[in-house]
């Protein structure tokens, strides 16, 4: 999918962006002049931007949407706000995971994502409960997530959800490959 995009300047979302290592191999493909959005928290995405910057210069339009409180989904809804719909012709989402805040995501990323343009979700399987940081479980013991969601929402994958009740079901979608990317068809 992105091997068409690189033929020309294209706009790129990527939403969770950890340490940046798929936004650099984006960034080493991509044509002078294309832009890449960042979705995460701001020391993140300010970490991610010097990177591109050292090692691409300014080849790309660089956008930053920092997180201090709440989560991107301010940030999507604000771009929606601004009448900026069909504005990205691929949206990685790696984000948090839960149905909450990634169901809404993709709400608000199909009014900004172009007839044509693609989608791709992170971690169709993952739970919280399988997580080696987020499990509440032995050995990881992390309790944060039982104060928020019960023993079902932790055992659930939340993307699955999301991809099969919210993508899969959607008739302006197309999969491209199983349980992961989608291409926007009308």
């Amino acid at each position: 999918m992105l091997e068409n995009l690189y033929r020309r300047k294209f706009v790129y979302a990527e939403i969770g962006i950890d340490q940046g290592n798929t936004t650099l191999e984006v960034c080493k493909k991509c044509k002078p002049n294309s832009e890449i959005h960042l979705f995460d928290f701001t020391e993140k995405v300010n970490n991610v931007k010097e990177k591109i910057e050292t090692q691409f210069g300014n080849k790309c339009k660089i956008f930053t949407y920092g997180v201090v409180k709440g989560d991107y989904n301010w940030d999507l809804m604000k771009l929606v706000s601004n009448n900026e719909k069909d504005k990205f012709d691929y949206v990685y989402l790696d984000g948090a995971h839960t149905l909450t805040i990634d169901g809404l995501a993709f709400v608000l990323i199909d009014k900004l994502l172009k007839v044509g343009g693609y989608i791709e979700f992170d971690d169709y399987e993952w739970t919280i409960g399988t997580s080696p940081t987020c499990s509440p479980y032995p050995p990881t013991n992390n309790k944060q997530y039982e104060e928020h969601f019960t023993k079902e929402q932790i055992d659930t994958s939340h993307v699955k959800l999301i991809v099969d009740n919210l993508v899969k079901t959607n008739n302006s979608y197309l999969e491209i490959k199983k349980n992961r990317i989608y291409q926007k068809i009308k």
